[in-house]
């Protein structure tokens, strides 16, 4: 595609940056202007989302370099080469929800709310982030080898560009869009729990349902892609992020009936024949 958005002389400026950036951008206004509607302290949930933002980076980019620690002890300045590419969404998510546990703990700010608002912007960041991986070449997905590469599906990608991360043996082949995929599936998330954020039941339904979602769709899209720079577990046939899925897609199923147990009693709603 386009990795490289802007040259001028020795500036470079790539566009999966710049991507990532306006992803950013996009969430912490998004929970702002939730916070605003819910009469949450606005600066206070900017302080926070930059903070998360901090920790998801770091988070993201340690679980890419875990997955590739061989490659990087042999170059090890590349670990700071962030904007080439080379985040790990999982890694984020514990990283920036690590940040969140200890900032809202700190300033004692509404917990389950708070983590509603943060989880939605996120997905609205994503939306936009993974359109730099699409510029980039990262998160590729597989060749389509039933398609004819003089006149491959309207709805593949082909990557030309020697500046892409797309292997070289890949280059010019017709591959699965899996980071356009991602990227709608992301927006239509961020879309669903705008919605339904206005029928929640609890605080904190938002953030299951999120992981719930989200660990599905990217279980299956883990099919189509083509990187096997991203680590398996199980090698060609459970990725790195398929097996943290499975944990988290339990997870958001047990958060799920464990806030809704919890809102059950404080609403006074009969539980196991109590009250």
């Amino acid at each position: 595609m386009h990795p490289v958005l802007i040259k001028i002389g020795p500036v470079v400026i790539h566009t999966y940056g710049v991507m990532v950036a306006l992803g950013f951008i996009m969430g912490m206004w998004y929970s702002a202007r939730e916070a605003e509607r819910l009469g949450l302290e606005v600066n206070r949930i900017l302080d926070l989302a930059f903070w998360v933002l901090i920790g998801g980076l770091v988070g993201a980019r340690l679980l890419f370099i875990i997955t590739l620690w061989k490659d990087f002890m042999r170059y090890p300045i590349q670990m700071l080469e962030i904007w080439k590419g080379g985040l790990v969404w999982y890694g984020g998510v514990i990283g920036g929800v690590l940040v969140a546990y200890w900032y809202i703990k700190r300033y004692k700010l509404p917990m389950w709310t708070v983590l509603d608002i943060i989880a939605t912007g996120a997905f609205l960041g994503l939306a936009f982030g993974r359109f730099g991986c699409t510029s980039a070449g990262c998160c590729h997905g597989k060749v389509i080898t039933w398609a004819n590469p003089q006149h491959p599906p309207w709805w593949s990608l082909v990557f030309t560009d020697d500046r892409s991360l797309v292997p070289i043996s890949m280059r010019g082949k017709p591959l699965y869009p899996t980071q356009p995929l991602s990227s709608l599936c992301a927006f239509c998330l961020f879309t669903f729990l705008i919605i339904w954020r206005k029928y929640k039941k609890f605080d904190g339904q938002l953030v299951a349902f999120s992981l719930i979602i989200y660990s599905v769709y990217r279980f299956l899209i883990e099919f189509l892609r083509g990187d096997t720079i991203r680590g398996f577990v199980i090698p060609g046939v459970l990725s790195t992020s398929q097996f943290i899925g499975i944990f988290t897609f339990v997870f958001g199923i047990w958060l799920y009936w464990y806030l809704n147990e919890k809102e059950k009693v404080r609403s006074g709603v009969v539980v196991n024949g109590r009250i």
